[in-house]
């Protein structure tokens, strides 16, 4: 995970895919791997991937608000 957002602020997407998907192997709870995952995705216009992570994200813990508010604004971009 740790790794995975290092990749993503110094702009390797692909890495910091791969590395927020190993941490969800590893654990297919992390919530926070979803939302990043999510979050590298939208900025790689995968809109559909973006979607199905922060919904998972969601199922795991309803009340997380990050994962809430990116679905939102994801929602937002694409026209509902």
């Amino acid at each position: 995970y740790d790794r995975g957002n290092l990749y993503m602020y110094t702009g390797d997407m692909n890495k910091a895919i791969a590395e927020f998907s190993e941490a969800i192997r590893i654990n297919p709870d992390y919530v926070s791997a979803y939302i990043n995952r999510g979050y590298v995705y939208v900025h790689q216009y995968d809109y559909g991937r973006a979607r199905a992570d922060y919904e998972k994200a969601l199922q795991i813990d309803p009340n997380d608000i990050d994962a809430r508010g990116n679905l939102e604004q994801l929602r937002k971009k694409m026209g509902y």
